[in-house]
């Protein structure tokens, strides 16, 4: 019965009402926030989601919250050992990302952000599911593979549609790799893709 801002500090009790304010209007969306006020080193997203009655008005929200504070840790110090390739990374004539493990793109190259069809800073921080949705089954199958065995899975085929050429399926053989922590943990996966859809066209008119 006592509002959610009661006793948050002025600061935060502004920038909540916003957020709430959002969802209340009927927006859904996702934000990562620093839980200063109570821990500084960790870090909380939560969800916002219009809860609406069976006339569809909007009557409340609903916040679903995780900590995301190894997450965090993992991209920084993934970010840290990129720092030393990014010049191969940004240039190289292959398309490449590095995902979290809940496939979120820490990092991606100018090429796959171009196969993609979204420019590449549109890329970060969103999941395989946002960017390209027709291969986030076919993702999740050969992550949880190698989270299973701990051994990369290469000159694997995907196929499905981008924003780059909808209605189109294009295809593409993938190498997939864990990205370990010092303590040999896995924190997520680099992602090697290149575009063979001409190569199978190709093969199709000649056979």
């Amino acid at each position: 019965g006592e509002s959610v801002l009661a006793d948050a500090p002025a600061v935060a009790a502004d920038e909540w009402r916003a957020y709430y304010d959002r969802a209340l209007g009927g927006e859904r969306f996702t934000i990562d926030v620093q839980r200063r006020f109570v821990d500084p080193s960790r870090w909380m997203e939560y969800r916002f989601s219009p809860v609406r009655s069976n006339e569809g008005e909007i009557i409340g929200v609903t916040v679903l919250g995780r900590d995301i504070t190894e997450q965090r840790r993992a991209a920084r110090q993934i970010e840290e050992q990129l720092a030393e390739i990014s010049l191969y990374y940004d240039t190289t004539p292959t398309g490449l990302a590095v995902l979290d493990r809940d496939l979120r793109f820490l990092r991606v190259n100018r090429l796959l952000a171009e196969m993609n069809g979204i420019p590449a800073a549109d890329h970060i921080g969103k999941t395989v599911d946002e960017i390209v949705p027709s291969l986030a089954l076919q993702a999740r199958q050969v992550t949880a593979a190698i989270l299973a065995t701990g051994e990369p899975i290469t000159n694997i085929e995907f196929s499905g549609e981008t924003a780059a050429d909808p209605g189109v399926t294009h295809h593409w053989v993938e190498g997939w790799y864990p990205v370990r922590q010092e303590d040999d943990e896995i924190v997520g996966f680099s992602v090697i893709v290149e575009d063979i859809t001409e190569k199978k066209r190709m093969q199709a008119q000649l056979e």
